[in-house]
């Protein structure tokens, strides 16, 4: 997991914040997973992420969301979750399906 560390880390007022151009969500996630276990936390973290593009990419805008807590983490991602909701249908041939 430490091989997709590409998130950075700011103290803020609020807490802290983290960021990326690259993704490591797996990786932030087991972040905070990991500092809700060292800590005892019964806190229940949410976080949500967006992937943009600067130019007109079919596959490359989106985002997801998690919830981690000290036990368990859970993700979605929003490709996924179209892909899995949209009726099957011939009307629908121009949805855009994700690989795999």
């Amino acid at each position: 997991m430490i091989e997709d560390w590409t998130f950075e880390l700011e103290d803020i007022p609020e807490g802290i914040w983290l960021h990326s151009d690259s993704g490591g969500i797996d990786a932030a996630c087991a972040f905070v997973q990991h500092l809700l276990q060292k800590f005892n936390s019964p806190a229940c973290i949410t976080f949500e992420w967006s992937h943009d593009c600067s130019k007109l990419c079919l596959d490359a805008f989106g985002g997801g969301a998690a919830i981690v807590t000290a036990s368990e983490i859970k993700t979605m991602n929003t490709s996924a979750w179209l892909y899995a909701n949209v009726p099957e249908n011939p009307e629908n041939e121009n949805h855009h399906r994700p690989p795999g």
